[in-house]
This record gives C-alpha cells, structure tokens and sequence, in this order.
C-alpha cells in the first residue's frame, strides 16, 4: 500500500519549481496602454513587459531618444496598472527584480495569457532581497510552470482577487510540475480571495498542485490563505500525485536545513483533486532536517476539504497529509495541525472513503534517530465521513464518521463573492455545527456569520438552520483566539540530493 520510494517520486513529481529574481531603483505609478507583448522603444505604447523592464532598471529603458513609452520606477514603491483586455504573451516575461505591485480592472477582465508557451510572473529576490511584491485583481492562464512563483528573503508577497487557470499550461522543461502559486524563501505570504482551477497532468511522473510553500535555510514564513478555491486538478498519468495546499521543507535545494512555517488558512474550499496512480490531498507537507529543528504550525478554520479521490499505488488518498524525518539523534521535526470548523468529505482511495487524516514517520526510510512529533487537535466543529481523524477530533462538537457527508453538500458554483464555492444543502450536519471563531465574522463570500443557531462548518455559510433541538448554549466558544488560519503544503521540488536520502524498502 505504501512504498516510499514511489510516493516520494511521485511527491517530487509533485514538486514546486520557483522562477524567481532580485532588487532595483525610482517610486511610480505606471499605466500600461497596450495589450501587445511589445518592447519596440519610442512607439507610444508601455506594454506590461516593458513596464517591469524599467522598474527593474530604475530607468527608461524604452526611451530610444524619442521620449520613451513608459515612466522609470526607482523598485521602492512602484505601481504598474493594467487596462482591461488579454495580453498575450511572446515571450517569458522578465522576471521581476524589484519591489512591484500589479493591479488589473478585476478577475476575467484584465487576462494575461501566455498563450501555452511562456511563462507569466515571477520573482526573485534571493541575491538580493525585495521588500514586497503584489498581484490583484487580474487573471492569469496558459502560462509556464506556475502562473506566479516567488523566490525571496524577507519579501511581504500579497496575491488578491487573482485567478489561476490552468487551461492550456505546460510544464518546464525537465521539471515535472505543473502548479498555481509557488514561492520559497523567508517573509510572508499572504493570500485571499484567489480562485485556482483546472490544472492537468497527462504525461507520465508530472505532478499538480494549486499553492506550494517552501522553506530552507532556517527561513521564517508567516502565510495566511483565506476565501480562497481550489478546484479540479488531476494527475492523470504515471505516479504524479495532486495537491491543493502544499509545503515542503528542506527538499526544494535538497539541503534538509531547518525551517518554520506557521500558516493560517480560513474560509477555503478545495475540491475535485484526482490521481490515477497515487494520493490526492487537500493540504500536506513533506519534510527532512538534519543539524536543527523544523517547525510546521497550522491552523484550519471553516475550510471546506472535499471529492479527493487518489489510489493506493503510492499511498492512500486523504484529505490531510503529513511526512517527516529527521537524521541526526539531537534534530526534530514537530508538525502541529488545529482543526476548527473544517469539513472533510469524500476522501477516498481506490473508491473507498479512508484515511481523511494521516501522518508519515518518514525516519526508518532514510535510517534517520531525530524525533519527529505530529500533533493534530481540533478546537471544535470539525466534520469528517470517516474514523482516521477520531482520536484527533475529540470535541464534544465535532462529528467523525458522518454518513453520506458528501451527499449534503451542493454543486462548487457562483454564490456571490470573489470565487466559487460549495453551498451547504438544506439538512446538512454542518448547519449550525461549528463554534465561535474569534475574528471570524463572514464566510468566503463575505456573508455574515452567523445565520442561524451558531456558526456553520465550512467555507459557506447557509441561510438554513437546524431545528433547536439541542440543550445549552447555540454559540459554542473556542476558549481561546482562533485567527484565520492555515497553510499546509507537502511536497514541492525534489533534487536528486533527496533521493539519495531515502532508501526504498
């Protein structure tokens, strides 16, 4: 059932590839007024390529000496704006080398295609480093690799009102990994409202994830991933597994340094994720550290976990997933997951619902002595349709083993706000189910919370409510602050330094 050695393959396969860059010079707002993929000096159009060009530069780089097409930046504080439209790409677009924020007319409106070829934006600031990076309110498709990855050291990285599609992507070059969002490196990472779907995998060993985090080096990354959703994604060749939400630590430069990871992840959905040959996970992280300490800390609150259907040839299908090891007696790795609020449904391998909640010991595959803790609890209000997850969630208002869960859920569909979700149908157990959530007062669409007796599990909160048929209180409380929280992630970039730390079996 379970063979590292193809799991890991398979995870590597999975695994992220950041195409990132550094830092330059002069504060502006930039207007582009063209959708072509142009950087002809003097012609009276500033293209988007151009634009960045210049900000990177700290300079005009399209003044020919004929006044030039766009304003230099100076990489402080600079603002490039996009018209409504499609842009289709020529080429890769430059990587981006200063400080940046990109803004569009909306989702669907302002589009960026790289027209199955090219890949879209990307950061690096791993030289030297950048302060910020933003992208809202556009769309991003056909794109490379990643349609946005990001490769820093103390970089605040804000992604908003952005949409991930997947169509027509390709992967890069010998990297078999096809993926939304990928960033690596210390600072934080900060996600809301960002919708990232269809994204497929038909060629042998490639692997899929929507969002993948990394951390080395002793990094220190705070992310926060809210009203967000992830849907439809498929490896569907070879032993390529699929991710929603993925983490690795001390894989991607195959290093095994320490890191620490706290993500906060609230108000998502992730849904419709296949693998014909191996698991299919919601959130998962996969890790090594030898000569310190790694630390993964996660918080799940109203997430929506559901139609996660993998096979049993790597490993069984779950809806959260966790593997570590540890080489050295004096190293750990302490993996912490709280789970609030959060419905896990239809998990299944091989056809049969298991293993919604799951841990790895990964030491006797690389004959590693450290100590690896999983410490998985619940703070209330959780809802899952199998066992796995009963000795975590130990409640008195959580629900393991619920019947046909899935069935009480609705169709992923346009119910207001920035992205889709899954609308809790009328008589679903999650009504009503959860606890109070400190700070948490609207769902993923913005709707208020709560509608009805008390909170609902989930991203979605429903204008239905049950009978009030249960004795105390209708608004149960966590006991204590509970902010959004999440971020998980598994197994982004493998290098052959991994592989040869694992000894198949």
């Amino acid at each position: 059932m379970f063979k590292l050695k193809h799991l890991i393959l398979s995870l590597v396969a999975s695994a992220g590839i950041l195409v990132v860059s550094s830092s330059s010079a002069h504060a502006a707002t930039i207007n582009v007024n063209t959708l072509d993929d142009t950087d002809i000096q003097d012609d009276g159009a500033c293209s988007l390529r151009e634009a960045i060009n210049n900000i990177n530069a700290g300079s005009d780089t399209t003044d020919g000496g004929g006044g030039g097409d766009c304003p230099a930046g100076d990489g402080v504080d600079d603002t490039v704006v996009l018209p409504s439209g499609t842009m289709t790409l020529n080429l890769h677009l430059p990587e981006i080398t200063e400080s940046i924020a990109i803004t569009g007319q909306g989702m669907g409106t302002t589009i960026i295609d790289g027209d199955g070829a090219y890949g879209a934006l990307s950061v690096n600031g791993s030289s030297t480093p950048i302060d910020s990076f933003t992208v809202a309110d556009l769309t991003i498709t056909g794109y490379q690799a990643a349609g946005i990855s990001v490769f820093g050291t103390d970089t605040v990285v804000n992604i908003s009102r952005v949409e991930i599609d997947g169509n027509n992507m390709i992967a890069s070059g010998s990297f078999p990994i096809l993926a939304g969002i990928v960033c690596s490196g210390s600072g934080e990472l900060n996600i809301n409202s960002v919708y990232v779907h269809d994204i497929s995998s038909t060629t042998d060993g490639s692997g899929v994830l929507a969002i993948g985090i990394a951390g080395q080096q002793n990094s220190v990354t705070d992310v926060s991933i809210a009203n967000s959703t992830i849907s439809n994604l498929s490896a569907a060749a070879g032993t390529g597994s699929t991710q929603g939400i993925a983490f690795q630590m001390g894989v991607l430069d195959g290093s095994s340094t320490p890191a620490t990871i706290t993500a906060e992840l609230a108000n998502n959905t992730i849904t419709d994720l296949s693998s014909a040959n191996s698991g299919a996970q919601a959130v998962g992280a996969f890790g090594f550290v030898e000569d310190g300490d790694s630390n993964l800390n996660i918080v799940s609150t109203n997430n929506t976990f559901s139609h996660l259907h993998g096979t049993s040839e790597t490993i069984d299908s779950s809806g959260i997933l966790f593997i570590a090891a540890s080489t050295n007696e004096e190293d750990t790795f302490n993996v912490s997951y709280q789970s609030v609020n959060t419905v896990y449904a239809d998990s299944t391998s091989d056809g049969t619902v298991n293993n919604t909640c799951m841990t790895v010991d990964g030491n006797p595959f690389i004959s590693g002595s450290g100590t690896n803790t999983f410490t998985l609890s619940s703070l209330g209000g959780n809802l899952t349709d199998d066992n796995t997850c009963s000795s975590y969630f130990t409640e008195p208002t959580d629900q393991n083993n619920v019947t046909n869960l899935a069935s009480t859920l609705g169709a992923l569909g346009d119910y207001g706000g920035y992205v889709p979700t899954i609308p809790l149908l009328e008589g679903s157990p999650a009504i009503d189910a959860g606890v109070t959530v400190a700070g948490l007062t609207s769902d993923a669409r913005g709707v208020s919370r709560p509608l009805g007796l008390a909170y609902d599990s989930g991203a979605y909160e429903s204008p239905y409510t049950q009978a009030e048929d249960t004795e105390g209180a209708s608004l149960a409380e966590t006991g204590g602050p509970v902010g959004l929280l999440i971020v998980l992630g598994t197994v982004l970039v493998g290098s052959s330094l991994v592989l040869q730390k694992l000894r198949s079996t």
